[in-house]
């Protein structure tokens, strides 16, 4: 993925995050005031509860946001390093696995031979055939 575009992710996932989070302090202020407006609530576990979920809510908002206000500071960075939009970021995973050495099959009781060589139709021997055999 280019820093760019990674940039740009991680932008967006923070500005939706702190949306979200604002839906969410909104809505449990909007509980809040329903159960304030009524007397025999007034001391209701669930009016403490929405009134700290909506502050908790509000404070992930402001967090999420000045995440994605940092995020600028990192493209320059980027740039700074010699990374490019066309550039993409170095990875440590390989995508070319090298073949497993030291494995080899261990007979279990009950279990068939194990064959020397594979019991292929004539026709295909040339298919599996090792060089040493031709």
């Amino acid at each position: 993925m280019r820093p760019s575009q990674l940039q740009k992710l991680a932008h967006s996932f923070f500005a939706d995050s702190a949306e979200h989070h604002l839906r969410l302090s909104k809505a449990h202020l909007a509980h809040a005031e329903a159960l304030a407006e009524d007397e025999s609530a007034a001391d209701s576990p669930g009016l403490a509860f929405h009134k700290e979920c909506a502050d908790a809510h509000a404070g992930y908002a402001e967090k999420c946001l000045a995440m994605a206000k940092n995020l600028d500071p990192a493209l320059k960075v980027f740039k700074a390093a010699g990374m490019d939009d066309d550039e993409v970021l170095p990875s440590p995973v390989s995508r070319v696995a090298p073949e497993p050495s030291g494995l080899r099959m261990v007979p279990r009781t009950g279990s068939p031979q194990i064959a020397e060589k594979a019991d292929v139709p004539q026709e295909f021997l040339r298919l599996v055939a090792i060089e040493e055999e031709l």
